[in-house]
């Protein structure tokens, strides 16, 4: 393990400050619990990690000229569409990078596409003691991750696909088992920091201060992306005539709120009929802009700890299963064995056999309109 200084991201311009970062050599051998060693121990205080092919001395012995550097960081700051902004990872940031599986429901069976990549706080370097440790959180307290399709997605990250199939913790066909999954994730421009969700239930914090920003839910062929749009807007037919009134971005001049930050989960709505969101946590208070009453309609303003969302007083259904067909996949996948009792989910279910149900998502999922994915 190295550490060296040098220079962050791409060159600026002389009048803006040179962000630096310690960068932290890490060759990587394992990413199995039971295969580490005291040698799969590193240090990434204040720094970020260069991930290395522990097979390959040409590039141990000269890391810096390797051609796709899968660098890791805690966390890009940067909104959509602008420069990235990473930040290094926090002081004590000690342990082992693994690889976790994830069960479904509490169950005994995984996932095959929910794992993702962690890493495991211990002071101590005897792997022995792994189990005695905690994984790293994000800054608002979600687990630090990233998740499997997001890394099978991005070439420079091939080298943790190799390792993932050498430690057999995936298949050795699990890369083209999932070629479709690994397209939907490179179209919607999913990375090392995205946030994925398998089950209602699951933390995950939300920015308020773009439009575009989204948590992606995982279905067995495809994901479904999940924005502030959607989730804090009452009538998202307000932002089409904003953006048709105006050349200028909605992120940048039509978007309503300025700032805001926070913890979120989804769940059933006490009828069955939608998935609703629940606001769990605060993180950054919520800051409206000065033309955003003359524009939008929002959910009801202030966001309260532990309370679901609400438009005029009524739950917001930020999930609603019909009468797109999408929002109903959704809703089934995420309420597995529930049947939403909405007159239009009844309708849409009515127009094709069951037989016939992932194939009208497949050509629904194939010809959705670039404009109504987020830009990510």
């Amino acid at each position: 393990m190295q550490r060296r200084f040098v220079q962050g991201g791409k060159t600026q311009p002389a009048n803006e400050p040179q962000e630096e970062f310690i960068t932290v050599n890490l060759p990587l051998r394992t990413l199995s619990p039971g295969r580490l060693s005291r040698d799969d121990y590193v240090d990434l205080s204040n720094s970020r990690a260069l991930i290395l092919d522990s097979t390959d001395s040409a590039t141990l012995s000269a890391p810096n000229h390797t051609p796709l550097p899968a660098y890791i960081y805690y966390n890009n700051r940067s909104a959509h569409h602008a420069k990235p902004r990473f930040t290094a990872f926090p002081a004590n940031t000690r342990g082992y990078f693994y690889y976790r599986l994830r069960f479904f429901n509490r169950s005994e069976n995984h996932l095959p596409y929910g794992g993702s990549i962690r890493f495991r706080v211990c002071q101590d370097s005897d792997p022995r003691r792994f189990e005695q440790g905690q994984d790293l959180l994000t800054e608002y307290g979600t687990p630090w991750q990233m998740h499997l399709l997001a890394i099978g997605a991005l070439p420079r990250f091939s080298l943790f696909k190799s390792v993932l199939q050498k430690d057999e913790l995936i298949s050795s066909d699990f890369w083209d088992e999932n070629k479709r999954f690994l397209r939907n994730a490179f179209y919607l421009r999913l990375g090392p920091h995205s946030q994925v969700i398998y089950q209602c239930g699951e933390p995950f914090w939300m920015d308020l201060a773009c439009p575009t920003y989204a948590v992606y839910v995982a279905l067995p062929k495809w994901f479904y992306p999940l924005t502030t749009e959607k989730m804090f807007l009452a009538s998202k037919r307000l932002v089409q005539e904003s953006r048709e009134r105006s050349e200028e971005p909605l992120s940048t001049t039509r978007w309503p709120f300025e700032k805001g930050v926070v913890i979120c989960r989804l769940e059933r709505d006490p009828q069955g009929e939608s998935i609703t969101t629940r606001v769990m946590r605060v993180v950054e208070p919520i800051r409206l802009s000065n033309s955003s009453t003359e524009r939008f309609d929002t959910v009801d303003l202030p966001l309260l700890p532990r309370q679901r969302l609400t438009i005029n007083g009524h739950l917001s259904r930020t999930i609603l299963p019909g009468p797109r067909s999408r929002d109903l996949a959704v809703y089934d996948h995420l309420m597995p064995g529930k049947r939403s009792t909405s007159k239009a989910a009844k309708k849409e279910r009515s127009k094709s056999p069951a037989s016939h149900a992932n194939r009208a998502t497949k050509h629904k999922l194939a010809n959705w309109p670039e404009d109504d994915l987020p830009q990510q």
